[in-house]
């Protein structure tokens, strides 16, 4: 087995064509660009990232800022309308009631409260929005 394996080999050899130094410098030089474009293509990649990341961040800002406020001062008139105490209250009775219709009862009656104060925010936003275009 052992002399068809070299036979097959040595015939191999014999077909492949000479190594010149011409030739190896050649791969030498290409295989030096390819490593010079991967590198490019990883100082790209980690840039690109980090502008991505930082031009998000920028974007960002003036939401979170927005967000804050609307925070700070949604909170307190909340609070002055009721919206706190009867949010509360709901919450107790809910955790008091003792069947579970009873809890049925009170999740319905203070989920459609949410949705008609989110039906009437949205309505006076279409408003204002409205108001607003006619200002142009």
């Amino acid at each position: 087995m052992t002399t068809a394996v070299d036979t097959a080999m040595s015939r191999a050899a014999a077909r492949m064509q000479p190594i010149t130094t011409a030739t190896a410098a050649k791969e030498i030089g290409i295989t030096e660009e390819l490593r010079e474009a991967m590198v490019t293509a990883d100082k790209l990649t980690s840039s690109l990232n980090r502008t991505a990341w930082s031009r998000l961040a920028l974007v960002a800002v003036p939401y979170t800022v927005v967000a804050v406020l609307l925070w700070l001062l949604v909170i307190p008139i909340a609070e002055v309308f009721g919206v706190g105490p009867l949010s509360r209250w709901a919450w107790t009775s809910f955790e008091t009631a003792d069947t579970a219709w009873g809890r049925l009862g009170i999740l319905a009656a203070t989920l459609a409260v949410v949705a008609a104060l989110g039906y009437g925010i949205y309505r006076g936003g279409k408003k204002l929005a409205g108001i607003y275009l006619d200002w142009r």
